[in-house]
């Protein structure tokens, strides 16, 4: 869970190691560390090993999200991204901490070799060292009151799919990029319901859904199959 407490976790990710095979990974923001656990069965606790804990800088800024990618862990904090990899941290100076913010790294996922992650009101693309900014704001950008951070991210096959929190004065919405441009296929019914999670359901040899937490809501929006 994401209760912020010394002996409980901000954040938390499932990873499947290479060597050590399934590993369960929390953050704590309390004493910014990055702890590991093997997978244990359903009535056996999980044991972190806090001795060898990895730090992540200071205590100021608190852990916002976890991803594995390229076999290394990503760690999201309010003022950038940590690697980390047995049990060692590095910062990846990529300028984040000149602009902290709760929505760095809200939304991570990797697709096609990329990490993408949300970060003030747009998402970037990071690959071998270099971040590019594809967010919805380029190109003719979005209407006022239609802006807003990356609030949940999904990677569908040549698409990524985004939502965008516009809060609570604003109309949020589902956008999907193609590598060439945006497109708002869903757009909240009122405004003020913000767009608070997406989960895509793949069905084998049934069309997939597309499940969307919307201002409390449940939507689901059936996709084209085996397209």
């Amino acid at each position: 869970g994401r209760t912020q407490s010394t002996y409980m976790a901000d954040v938390i990710h499932f990873f499947q190691d290479p060597v050590a095979g399934p590993q369960v990974v929390r953050g704590i923001s309390t004493d910014a560390t990055i702890s590991v656990s093997s997978a244990q069965g359903f009535t056996t606790a999980l044991s972190f090993t806090t001795a060898t804990a990895a730090i992540c800088g200071g205590t100021d800024y608190q852990f916002t999200n976890l991803i594995d990618y390229n076999d290394q862990l990503y760690a999201f904090k309010q003022d950038g991204i940590w690697i980390v990899r047995n049990g060692r941290s590095a910062k990846l100076n990529i300028g984040l901490d000149g602009f902290p913010s709760s929505n760095t790294g809200r939304a991570a996922i990797s697709q096609n070799l990329f990490l993408y992650f949300g970060w003030s009101n747009s998402l970037e693309r990071l690959h071998s060292g270099t971040v590019d900014d594809i967010g919805p704001w380029r190109g003719g950008g979005l209407k006022d009151g239609h802006n807003g951070p990356i609030s949940a991210a999904v990677p569908y096959i040549a698409w990524t799919i985004a939502g965008v929190d516009a809060g609570s004065t604003g109309r949020s919405a589902a956008m999907a990029w193609n590598g060439r441009g945006w497109h708002e296929f869903l757009r909240s019914p009122t405004t003020g319901s913000r767009v608070e999670n997406l989960y895509m359901q793949n069905n084998p040899n049934a069309r997939p859904r597309l499940w969307m937490s919307v201002g409390g809501e449940l939507i689901c929006q059936r996709w084209p199959i085996n397209t």
